[in-house]
């Protein structure tokens, strides 16, 4: 009995794919023109480094490693781990910040969003401090203490990409 209603309802429905074949008013060929520049908002916690700053460039760390945005990037949500964010502006200049983590929210139209725990510029830390703090983390990470050892492997792993960047 099912079988027989079911059929007949089949056969007086209209075909839900009717509309492919009537032309769109959509050309599917439309070009897009993609953005020239990047709008960037980079903020730590409560405060804004820059705000909605037209720039050339971002590149970020993420656990895949470093990632390039360039205008007309993709949509994209990544996690920021400890490491550089270098920011090209429009005259070629580049700044460099220190981030322990956050999260990166690019955009198709050009907006790029960086939400990080700290950003700290590059400028405002001192090699030989950071190489006796990354020795520091390196023994604390051998700890038998379990709080102890933690501590020091997120000490290590905020460090290294910093001295890293201080040696560049």
């Amino acid at each position: 009995m099912f079988r027989r209603c079911a059929a007949r309802l089949v056969r007086t429905l209209p075909n839900g794919f009717d509309f492919t074949d009537s032309p769109s008013d959509v050309l599917t060929s439309a070009s897009v023109d993609a953005p020239n520049e990047l709008s960037l908002t980079l903020t730590r916690q409560d405060e804004f480094i820059y705000a909605s700053q037209a720039m050339k460039s971002v590149t970020i760390s993420t656990p895949e490693g470093k990632m390039g945005v360039l205008p007309g990037h993709e949509y994209v949500v990544e996690k920021l781990v400890a490491g550089i964010i270098e920011v090209e502006n429009n005259e070629g200049k580049v700044d460099k910040f220190a981030t322990s983590g956050g999260f990166a929210h690019i955009n198709t139209d050009g907006s790029v969003d960086l939400q990080t725990a700290e950003a700290i510029p590059l400028s405002a830390f001192d090699l030989p401090t950071v190489e006796k703090e990354l020795v520091a983390a390196q023994e604390l990470a051998k700890s038998a203490d379990e709080d102890a050892k933690i501590r020091g492997e997120i000490g290590v792993s905020v460090l290294e990409p910093l001295l890293e960047a201080l040696k560049a």
